[in-house]
């Protein structure tokens, strides 16, 4: 008897976890699941608009999820991010330094790549990329995209990037001034996504172009090299993987969406002043941008950012490229079909 009823209490026991389990499991947050909002930051610039376009669009209502964007600039977002206030952002080449440092953030996709044109004075007597030993590189920012794959071709030219190149930062816009003033020897700047309907400028010379055929190809194949990448929330990922799917796919949407109608798309963008601006500006901005939304070579661009940003010193050296790759990538979303 005290058998049966030892078994007896066991089963009321068991029963009751089982439907305290039950009803816990209801309240995992689903892809749509009322009251579950996520939060995305923007900064305002151009790069930005595959999400401002899937926000407009109705793409991430359509997968059934509420999504309010936040207006911050980059370091404003990266303390939010910290604190779990946002749930994601467009990231950059300013990412890798603030993912050594701690930040639990995931890159899932790439958005956007640029091309790059590495360029001297027309009369400099240079003529290619190995000519550049022992000369001074100008660039607008310190490891971004430009610098990045000016970095990867000169060290594929047979250069010591530590011993053989100098850089310089200017600002985009003076660039060309601190070449033909001699401050510099060579520039890395941006290049048309389709440079047959760029004007020839005639007083430069390009040395290396990420879109052109008659490249060197032992120098590499940089045309399609991402710049942008869809970061969400390592916590935010974990918790809410079917939202966080759904918000991959549909963000993706939008910069397909963008690669298909980009006039439209930057208009929208500026009318609902995501972006400000002059109009003529925001679309020569753009022509630089091919919108790419694709996770399977964002993996292996993120690599080369690690690998280059370590050289510059602007990651640690005791950095072990493979192992961190693994961690800081997500593979939420195994890839993403245009159709």
């Amino acid at each position: 008897m005290k058998f049966l009823e030892n078994s007896r209490l066991f089963l009321i026991g068991f029963l009751l976890i089982a439907g305290m389990l039950l009803v816990s499991g209801c309240n995992v947050p689903k892809a749509g699941e009322s009251g579950q909002k996520i939060r995305i930051a923007y900064q305002g610039e151009v790069y930005e608009a595959p999400l401002f376009v899937a926000a407009e669009n109705g793409y991430f209502k359509e997968s059934g999820l509420e999504v309010e964007l936040v207006k911050a600039d980059f370091p404003s977002s990266i303390q939010q991010l910290s604190r779990r206030e946002i749930h994601g952002l467009t990231c950059d080449y300013r990412i890798f330094k603030a993912l050594e440092q701690g930040l639990d953030l995931k890159l899932a996709a790439g958005l956007h790549s640029e091309c790059v044109q590495i360029v001297s004075a027309a009369k400099s007597g240079l003529t290619s990329v190995k000519d550049l030993k022992g000369k001074t590189i100008g660039t607008d920012a310190e490891g971004n995209a430009g610098m990045v794959i000016g970095s990867s071709v000169l060290e594929s030219a047979g250069l010591d990037l530590k011993k053989d190149i100098q850089w310089k930062i200017y600002s985009s816009d003076q660039l060309e001034d601190a070449l033909f003033k001699g401050e510099v020897d060579a520039i890395s700047i941006p290049e048309q996504a389709d440079p047959e309907t760029a004007e020839e400028n005639k007083d430069l010379r390009v040395l290396f172009g990420s879109s052109s055929e008659t490249n060197d190809q032992s120098l590499g194949a940089y045309r399609h090299f991402y710049a942008s990448f869809v970061g969400l929330e390592g916590g935010f990922l974990n918790e809410r993987p079917e939202q966080a799917f759904a918000l991959i796919r549909a963000w993706l949407k939008g910069a397909q969406w963008m690669s298909e109608n980009q006039s439209e798309a930057l208009e929208l963008v500026r009318e609902k002043k995501y972006v400000e601006g002059d109009a003529n500006q925001i679309v020569q901005t753009a022509e630089d941008y091919m919108w790419m939304p694709g996770v399977r070579n964002a993996k292996e661009n993120i690599s080369t950012y690690l690998k280059q940003q370590k050289a510059m010193g602007l990651l640690s050296n005791d950095l072990n490229e493979k192992e961190w790759l693994n961690q800081i990538c997500s593979q939420i979303l195994p890839d993403f079909s245009r159709s």
